[in-house]
Parts: structure tokens; C-alpha cells; sequence
């Protein structure tokens, strides 16, 4: 064996590959909760960023408007106005949407819960879920 062999490229047998190669999912062990305990408390800038980001997203109005006549009409007495401006008795729009901001930033995914007063009935509130409490079934 010459001095120079030992620089060559050696192939990877065919079973070793990693599975990201393979099409296989990797799923790694960070969470929500990490990032909250480990990245939002401790680094002020993530909570500076974070924090203004959602201030930001709840200060937009959300409107709903009717095609009425050729010309766009905002309705208030909608059930979608009322269920975005007060989606549940102890949050209002601002509250919730800087939560949902936040999840998202935080988490990567932000999940509500609509409660119904029958199964196919519409949405009569919407609570905020804590992202890393919540499993997607597939």
C-alpha cells in the first residue's frame, strides 16, 4: 500500500447509506418545548423577534366583506366577523392571533380547536392548542 492510498475516497457499502438518502423520514428529538425552555427565555433576541412579529400580525385588521350590488361591502353581522373578533370568552382577535404568531415562530405549526354546537355545524369558538401537545394522525 502506497503512502497516497490512504487519501483515496472509499465507497460506502450499499446498506449504510444514511436514511435521508433512502427516502426515509428522520425525524429529530427537538420540540416546541426545547425551543420555548432552551431558545425564547434565554436568548433575548428570539424573544425581542418573536414578540414583535406577533405584535405586528395582531395589529392587522381582519375584515369580511359581501359582494352586494357590484361593490364589496364590509359585514360586521357576519358569523365569521364575530367568531374572528371574539373567538372565545377569554381571549379577543389580538390575543389568540399572538399566540397562533408565536406557536408558529416557535413550534413551526400553530393548531386551533373549533368547538361546534353540533358536527357539522359552524364554529362557534376558537381556542388556541399548545403545538407540542398535539400529534398529527396521518
Amino acid at each position: 500500500m502506497s503512502f497516497w492510498d490512504k487519501f483515496k475516497k472509499k465507497s460506502v457499502p450499499v446498506g449504510i447509506a444514511p436514511d435521508w438518502l433512502a427516502n426515509k423520514p428522520v425525524w429529530s428529538d427537538w420540540n416546541s418545548d426545547t425551543a420555548s425552555k432552551e431558545g425564547y427565555k434565554s436568548v433575548a433576541w428570539v424573544y425581542a423577534c418573536v414578540k414583535l412579529r406577533a405584535n405586528a400580525v395582531a395589529s392587522v385588521p381582519l375584515c369580511v366583506d359581501r359582494y352586494v350590488g357590484g361593490q364589496w361591502e364590509e359585514d360586521k353581522a357576519h358569523p365569521l366577523y364575530k367568531l374572528l373578533y371574539s373567538p372565545n370568552p377569554d381571549l379577543d382577535k389580538s390575543e389568540i392571533m399572538r399566540l397562533f404568531v408565536t406557536h408558529l415562530d416557535l413550534a413551526g405549526n400553530a393548531y386551533l380547536l373549533k368547538t361546534r354546537a353540533s358536527p357539522n355545524g359552524a364554529p362557534l369558538e376558537l381556542y388556541p392548542l399548545m403545538p407540542q401537545y398535539v400529534k398529527v394522525m396521518p
